[in-house]
């Protein structure tokens, strides 16, 4: 894949939702979410109502940037 395919896939989450898509299948009932930036993860996150799990994965700048997003937010 060339650098500009690489691009538009990411501009796209292009993988992110074939994730989703991917999951939905497996478990329909599932409320499946595609967020394009960890803080707007974090905002949708805690204006879930009830009580929720989260789970983070991917790679450590990934779940790093997310625990600084919410460990800022909790400082504030």
């Amino acid at each position: 894949m060339s650098a500009m395919n690489d691009a538009k896939a990411v501009s796209e989450m292009t993988v992110q939702k074939g994730l989703a898509t991917a999951w939905q299948s497996v478990d329909s009932q599932a409320k499946v979410h595609v967020i394009s930036t960890i803080e707007e993860s974090v905002d949708f996150m805690r204006n879930l109502q009830g009580s929720t799990q989260v789970l983070v994965t991917g790679s450590l700048h990934l779940v790093g940037g997310f625990l600084d997003v919410v460990e800022d937010d909790e400082d504030e």
